[in-house]
């Protein structure tokens, strides 16, 4: 139930809002999705596709994705360096269930 802009820089979508509730097993399997993807040494490109997954799913905020487009655009940054940022956000919502 996604509406998705054609624009690439458009992250705005509709989503329905089973996908946003977090649970500390779904954010660990997001977490783990994630560092496997940094240790199979994704492109660029590839990690940006796992960055709108995350952010369908309400993990990545549209600040983060600013940011992770900005980055993506950096030829001395790989798709590691994207991922790395990703986790951070991640690792941001487990700590909200860990208080």
């Amino acid at each position: 139930r996604r509406r998705h802009t054609r624009c690439l820089s458009d992250w705005s979508s509709d989503v329905c809002s089973s996908d946003l509730e977090h649970t500390p097993e779904s954010l660990d399997k997001l977490w783990n999705t994630t560092e496997d993807l940094r240790n199979n040494m994704v492109t660029r490109s590839q990690a940006m596709v796992h960055a709108k997954k995350l952010y369908t799913k309400g993990v990545l905020n549209d600040s983060d994705m600013k940011n992770l487009t900005r980055m993506s655009k950096d030829r001395d940054l790989d798709g590691e360096d994207l991922l790395s940022e990703m986790s951070s956000s991640i690792e941001h919502l487990q700590s909200k269930f860990k208080k």
